[in-house]
């Protein structure tokens, strides 16, 4: 892989998640220790299925098999960082004194999957590094006419900003649950799951033959709803509030 492509497909992969930690995370020290806190959490659910991966010997080589308990263990651990901001709650608005919103459940839901959404799109991007490290391109299966690296992108892209929008669900659905429509909030947390599920099992399609299309259409249009539903449940805005 070239210089050019290399840097290309970091743009494209690191964009919005460090577009959302410059603008959002960067200005307080305290979101930042919470996107922090968050990749650290990401990186612990990836140990224990690592961990998981090499105990259970006959399926190792199985992909599907792999990302079912590699997905149940990221949406745990996500939902176990909720369970600790949110014992945390009084300390956190204690310290909130500096104009940042840290102490907002939906700032925190929002820099919580900034942390899950930069430490995930680095360990997928470490993987294409990895392929690229000999001369030339590799074409992808699925896309022939496309290099290996530029369709590993534009899906790591997509996972990334979908990880943000995970969380910040994930937390809204566990709220619900504790305080007030455990209906709703369990519809919230089950989207999250489903979305998950299909978008990562959607990849191992990509395996075919001319299945460009089948995958990325499809993995986009799941980014797509997980946004808008993202926004609609936090009640977040994209314009700044006037003074």
């Amino acid at each position: 892989m070239g210089l050019s492509l290399m840097f290309g497909s970091l743009a494209i992969v690191f964009t919005f998640p460090m577009a959302v930690a410059f603008f959002v995370v960067a200005p307080s020290a305290k979101l930042v220790i919470l996107m922090f806190g968050s990749a650290f959490v990401w990186l612990c659910s990836a140990l224990v299925s690592s961990l998981v991966w090499l105990a259970i010997v006959p399926l190792k080589d199985q992909h599907w098999f792999a990302l079912l308990f590699a997905i149940a263990f990221q949406e745990l651990f996500r939902f176990g960082y909720w369970k600790l901001l949110k014992k945390a709650e009084v300390g956190l608005s204690t310290l909130a004194d500096d104009g940042s919103g840290a102490s907002s459940r939906e700032k925190q839901a929002l820099v919580a999957g900034v942390g899950f959404s930069l430490m995930s799109t680095i360990m997928q991007f470490n993987t294409v590094l990895t392929e690229s490290s000999g001369p030339g391109s590799v074409p992808a299966i699925g896309c022939p006419e496309y290099s290996m690296f530029t369709i590993s992108t534009i899906m790591a892209a997509a996972f990334a900003a979908m990880n943000i929008f995970w969380s910040v669900i994930m937390h809204s659905g566990a709220e619900d649950i504790h305080s007030r429509s455990k209906a709703m909030g369990f519809t919230k947390v089950g989207f999250v799951l489903i979305t998950h599920y299909a978008a990562s099992l959607l990849t191992l399609n990509n395996e075919n033959p001319d299945s460009c299309a089948a995958t990325l259409a499809p993995l986009y249009f799941i980014m797509l709803v997980t946004g808008a539903y993202s926004l609609f449940v936090s009640g977040l805005s994209l314009k700044p509030k006037s003074t």
